[in-house]
């Protein structure tokens, strides 16, 4: 059974509908070609390394966003939670942290696990405020 290992509840500012999760070591790379999957955009074939941009139906505001890392898949939130995306995360440091498109760090980071480690990265959306 699949256990929460840590949370972190953080609010991020949107800029033009987007705003990134940011591997903390800065190492990561911006998504060449980005597509979508769902919410998330990331590099064909679903896989980020190290930087993943999410998007928001808000245009410019800002988000109030739960991070979590599990010990394995975990179970679906239920509602009024719907799945908005899911990619292969490769982690270089192994923490994350959120960031507007202007690159300033909000101040919250979720140690993930062990650096230069592939994560499964899903996004939920919930109601608007």
């Amino acid at each position: 059974m699949a256990r929460l290992l840590r949370t972190v509840e953080d609010e991020v500012p949107i800029s033009y509908g987007r705003f990134d999760l940011l591997d903390a070591s800065g190492l990561g790379l911006p998504a060449g070609t980005e597509i979508a999957a769902g919410a998330l955009l990331t590099e064909p074939g679903q896989v980020a390394l190290g930087q993943v941009g999410v998007t928001s139906q808000a245009w410019a505001w800002s988000a109030r966003v739960r991070m979590e890392a599990w010990d394995a898949e975990p179970p679906a939130p239920g509602q009024p939670w719907t799945e908005a995306g899911q990619v292969l995360y490769l982690s270089p440091g192994g923490i994350v942290e959120l960031c507007g498109l202007m690159r300033v760090p909000s101040g919250q980071r979720l140690l993930l696990g062990p650096p230069f480690f592939a994560y499964g990265l899903r996004a939920y959306a919930g109601p608007g405020p």
